[in-house]
């Protein structure tokens, strides 16, 4: 990915959402920028970008901001991009937000869907389970079940997993699990 493109699309699309001045506070220096749930997820996703401190630089083009007489700040060129001041990685981990299971499709598929952004390739099947009760029940573990091809790229929000053959059998086997 090539930072020096990517970057000044990302500021302007948060500039877009900054926090409206403060007339009554003549003294700040400081725009409040809100980076979309949609922008953080891309940034997230591209792993080499804003991953920790010594990855994360800023670039901005000419005319991106302008102060209060309508001058353009100067442009921060990606041959002399900025280095980050304060950075704080990301240490909230995901959550599965919902589930569904389809056992008529050919093969069976399981679709998860999660909080955030996830990575497909360190899905490890066999530490899911499908169960016949909210608080217990039997269980069935996917240990056969792939991923299939992720719905949008390999960090999506979204995995979509081909239960097996015999996966499926079992999980039609247990009691008020597949009814």
């Amino acid at each position: 990915h090539n930072m020096g493109l990517l970057w000044p699309a990302l500021l302007l699309l948060a500039l877009a959402s900054a926090a409206p001045p403060h007339p009554e506070d003549d003294s700040s220096d400081t725009v409040d920028i809100v980076v979309s749930a949609h922008d953080q997820d891309a940034i997230q996703a591209l792993r080499s970008v804003a991953f920790s401190k010594n990855k994360t630089f800023m670039t901005l083009s000419e005319g991106g901001i302008q102060d209060m007489v309508g001058l353009n700040a100067s442009a921060v060129l990606p041959s002399d991009a900025m280095g980050v001041d304060v950075f704080s990685a990301d240490i909230v981990p995901p959550h599965v937000g919902s589930f569904s299971l389809d056992l008529s499709a050919t093969p069976p598929t399981l679709l998860l869907v999660f909080s955030e952004r996830i990575r497909t390739a360190t899905l490890q099947s066999s530490k899911l389970a499908l169960q016949g009760g909210p608080a217990g029940g039997s269980l069935v573990y996917l240990s056969n079940s792939t991923h299939a091809s992720p719905l949008s790229d390999n960090f999506t929000s979204s995995l979509l997993l081909q239960i097996s053959e015999s996966d499926g059998n079992m999980i039609k086997g247990v009691e008020g699990l597949a009814k």
